[in-house]
């Protein structure tokens, strides 16, 4: 999703939920000011694993359609898989004004804070010598594949980030309209739950894109790389 389509979901979102006006200010309320908008992309350190298996490692459910990292065995064998949990966390801040009306409240965001989370496992299989080709060619492969990953909730972290920022320039898209004091728990709820809704509808589109480019990665092309360079894979299964 490019940065135009990006915006135009964020504010139809919002604007679909019947919180917030299209344009200009809330009747009845001030303008509030701008909230502060901060999204990360936060990548752990790679693990790995090279305990298991690769009758193990064939029993994994993988994000893309194929085998990772296929030896040059008489049939593809699962060598290695990456393993990318990518997590979101949410910090919504509300803040409130008086509204023009005695007695009444205008709510407003004050700051929101989205953090992507990516913690990537790379499994080798444990029937490859440690430190031999198959296993070196299996670690560099899976590690094209965290890149990919990291990529990509950085650069998905950095469109959200000027999405949200432009749509808030907006005053009638960062607050409710006037309120009763019974009213606020639940358009508080009302109004942090349309940003994570419209946030992980954006992630939708993250996900897609990024099993295409894993699949890519995952082509007959770099199998056949991967067995030009070890053609003694065999004689390397000594673990």
């Amino acid at each position: 999703m490019g940065p135009e389509m990006l915006l135009e979901s964020i504010q139809a979102g919002l604007m679909a939920s019947g919180l917030w006006l299209a344009t200009g200010s809330v009747p009845g309320c001030p303008v509030p000011p701008v909230p502060n908008v901060s999204v990360y992309a936060v990548t752990a350190a790679t693990k790995i694993d090279d305990s298991l298996p690769m009758n193990v490692l064939e029993t994994f459910e993988l994000d893309t359609d194929t085998a990772k990292s296929a030896t040059n065995m008489s049939h593809a064998k699962t060598g290695g898989v990456m393993r990318g949990t990518i997590g979101i966390e949410y910090s919504i801040e509300m803040d409130w004004q008086p509204a023009e009306t005695g007695g009444l409240s205008c709510l407003h965001f004050s700051e929101v804070n989205i953090i992507l989370t990516l913690e990537p496992t790379i499994f080798i299989a444990r029937d490859f010598a440690r430190g031999g080709c198959v296993y070196n060619a299996v670690r560099d492969h899976e590690m094209e594949h965290v890149a990919i990953d990291r990529t990509a909730i950085e650069a998905y972290a950095a469109q959200i980030g000027r999405a949200f920022d432009f749509v808030f320039e907006v005053d009638g898209n960062r607050q409710s309209p006037p309120i009763a004091d019974n009213e606020v728990t639940v358009m508080r709820s009302r109004m942090q739950q349309a940003v994570i809704n419209q946030t992980e509808q954006i992630l939708r589109d993250m996900y897609a894109d990024r099993m295409a480019r894993q699949n890519a990665l995952d082509s007959p092309q770099t199998y056949a790389e991967l067995m030009r360079q070890c053609p003694d894979a065999v004689a390397e299964m000594a673990r």
